[in-house]
């Protein structure tokens, strides 16, 4: 049952995680489209 609980716990971390990391990636491609491509 612990076990059970744990793994629970380790995916909403990962789902966080993963969510944390997109708009990370969301935030990073938006700098460098607002900065890089115009002056080009």
């Amino acid at each position: 049952m612990v076990f059970i609980e744990d793994l629970g716990m380790k995916a909403s971390f990962f789902k966080e995680l993963s969510c944390f990391f997109i708009f990370m990636i969301k935030i990073l491609l938006h700098h460098i489209s607002t900065t890089v491509l115009p002056s080009f």
